[in-house]
């Protein structure tokens, strides 16, 4: 089978990209998953959707969305600069920080003190 060499791609700049973050909007999803939001943003008039907030080991950090495809798991794009994934990351946790804090996990409350029937809250 013959090689094929790709032409280096020529780069334009792209001043919608280089824009703000107009917008970002948060879903929570459970408490007891690795995956604690659903995150869409307006990035400079190009809306992202499908962005996860993930707690790893490692702490928060922000995935793009996947699609599995002959079980393996595919991200439909790739944000190549990595100040704008920075930027990205930045807005979406500045954001799911605020929402953490407005609404703060319910306390538990110990089996002892639940009786049968009984709703804990």
């Amino acid at each position: 089978m013959e090689t094929m060499t790709l032409a280096t791609p020529v780069v334009t700049p792209n001043p919608v990209l280089g824009g703000a973050i107009h917008q970002v909007y948060l879903n929570p999803y459970r408490e007891d998953s690795n995956i604690k939001a659903f995150a869409s943003l307006n990035y400079g008039g190009v809306v992202l959707r499908g962005l996860k907030v993930v707690d790893a080991s490692n702490g928060l950090f922000v995935a793009p969305p996947s699609t599995r495809v002959n079980d393996k798991w595919h991200s439909p794009f790739y944000i190549a600069d990595p100040a704008v994934r920075a930027r990205i990351q930045e807005a979406v946790l500045s954001e799911y920080d605020k929402l953490v804090k407005k609404n703060p996990p319910l306390p538990e409350v110990p089996p002892s003190e639940v009786t049968e029937g009984e709703i804990p809250f």
